[in-house]
């Protein structure tokens, strides 16, 4: 008989055609045919649980699953299928239309020259959920170390790569709601901005 780990879920077995929480007297001795597990990640719109199901052969593969939803959602990159799809470049294309209607026109031209040319021609295709900060890490190094044709065919220098930082932070650390906020990394509820820092902290170039 095992018991549940702080914020794993609830884990049950299936053990002679019913199913029995993980630390059921019942399970002792007996081997589970299937496992299945839930987690609480929040509300969903309509103000209900959030509770997902899964099931796998063996608890640890429940484990994993059950993990993994939830670092997407402390991540903000849990959504529905169609939230899911969102690429880098809707999600910037959003970010800047938003961004315009309280940025001086000189600030804005700047996110959106370098949004253009350095962000979406590198990351515009990956879709939010799959990003992640290796990917960012290696367009930093390709940006100091390879030639690049918005810059006469040379190199940027690290200010130049910094600013590109600087502007993926600003979109991350964007408040935005409505369709597509459950797709962002991160949400950017209250108490997930803590997290759009440290999500990106390990990307930013010297």
């Amino acid at each position: 008989m095992t018991k549940r780990g702080r914020g794993e879920g609830t884990l049950q077995a299936l053990v002679d055609g019913r199913w029995y929480g993980q630390s059921d007297p019942k399970l002792r001795g007996k081997k589970a045919e299937r496992w299945r597990g839930c987690i609480m990640l929040g509300r969903k719109a309509d103000g209900k649980p959030d509770r997902p199901w899964v099931f796998g052969a063996t608890r640890a593969e429940v484990q994993n699953h059950l993990a993994e939803l939830k670092r997407k959602a402390d991540a903000g990159t849990r959504a529905d299928r169609s939230k899911e799809r969102v690429t880098v470049a809707e999600f910037m294309e959003t970010w800047l239309a938003a961004a315009r209607t309280s940025t001086r026109l000189q600030t804005w031209n700047g996110y959106e020259q370098i949004t253009r040319n350095h962000i979406v021609p590198t990351l515009g295709r990956i879709k939010l959920s799959e990003l992640r900060p290796d990917m960012i890490q290696r367009m930093y190094a390709a940006k100091l170390t390879e030639p690049q044709q918005t810059n006469h065919h040379k190199p940027l220098t690290p200010i130049t790569v910094k600013k590109i930082a600087e502007v993926l932070h600003r979109a991350w650390r964007w408040p935005c709601g409505g369709t597509t906020s459950r797709a962002i990394p991160p949400t950017l509820r209250t108490h997930q901005q803590y997290r759009a820092a440290n999500y990106l902290r390990c990307t930013l170039p010297n």
